[in-house]
């Protein structure tokens, strides 16, 4: 596969806006428009709680979305990786759990965080 040996930390961003779980459906709605990204981590006081997507907001009915909290819908499962792994871990990771982003840890601190797209941008640069 073109992405072995392509290392996390090439590839991730590390700009990582994250959200709290007591935020409303519908604040978290405004941050996603707001940021563009379409799934953030969850911290609670400096700790990893989470990850929330758009896709779980559509799940909220409209009329719910200001009294829903994020602790109610984020995935309490989370899947990371560390800088250093190879990028398709990653890819293998996102395609069996249907993820399109995974939270990279150094130290067991959040230091990026990986999409889909990071990944097919790093296989379309290798291509050429």
């Amino acid at each position: 596969m073109i992405l072995e040996g392509v290392r996390i930390k090439d590839i991730m961003s590390s700009e990582v806006q994250t959200v709290t779980s007591g935020m409303s459906v519908e604040e978290l709605l405004d941050y996603i428009f707001r940021f563009k990204h379409m799934g953030y981590p969850v911290v609670d006081d400096g700790q990893l709680k989470g990850m929330v997507a758009f896709a779980d907001v559509q799940k909220v009915p409209r009329d719910e979305r200001k009294v829903v909290k994020v602790s109610q819908i984020m995935n309490k499962n989370i899947i990371s990786l560390q800088e250093d792994d190879d990028a398709v871990n990653a890819f293998k990771l996102m395609t069996v759990n249907n993820i399109g982003r995974i939270i990279v840890k150094k130290d067991d601190k959040i230091s990026g965080i990986v999409s889909r797209t990071d990944l097919l941008r790093a296989v379309q640069l290798l291509e050429k």
